[in-house]
């Protein structure tokens, strides 16, 4: 129903979540010559949080998100979105802590009262999730092993995807 909806255009429809970026790199394996050796920098400490709203047509609206990932740094997100909307907008979450709070479950009247409701997915299916494939196409297959060399470069990696996807990065 939700997709039939969006499909006639009647509402906007995002799915949304949060990642985190740290200079751990996520390279499952790789190819190379026979007796060669390629180093990753690897390093502990900051990392980047971000919090996502993406839309099936590839739109988003992305936030960094400084320190830990709780409900109030997701209200926040949240009550930044809900005041950009034009039109009715669902929002599909998955069933963490941060989206399950007391503290969360509080501002569903708001946001409802703003045009903006939310859709929480089953337990256990991030497989129903499209913005997880953004998040893993970033970590696999954007950042490469020079975005890695310090925290700067690795913001400002990530930073640049974001503001680039839907034109120069697709899933």
């Amino acid at each position: 129903m939700i997709y039939a909806l969006y499909a006639g255009k009647h509402i906007d429809l995002r799915f949304g979540d949060e990642s985190h970026f740290s200079r751990m790199p996520y390279i499952p394996y790789g190819w190379m010559k026979k007796g060669t050796q390629l180093g990753i920098p690897a390093a502990r400490g900051k990392a980047m949080n971000v919090f996502g709203l993406m839309s099936p047509a590839m739109e988003l609206t992305g936030f960094e998100i400084a320190g830990n990932v709780n409900s109030a740094k997701i209200i926040e997100c949240m009550d930044t979105f809900a005041a950009s909307i034009t039109k009715v907008t669902v929002v599909i979450l998955d069933n963490s802590s941060v989206h399950t709070s007391a503290e969360f479950k509080e501002q569903i009247q708001k946001w409802e009262d703003l045009g903006l409701f939310l859709f929480f997915l089953p337990t256990y299916s991030p497989h129903l999730n499209i913005i997880e494939i953004l998040w893993r196409k970033i970590k696999y297959e954007c950042l490469t092993p020079k975005d890695y060399e310090s925290n700067d470069t690795l913001v400002e990696a990530i930073t640049d995807i974001l503001k680039k996807f839907g034109t120069d990065y697709k899933i």
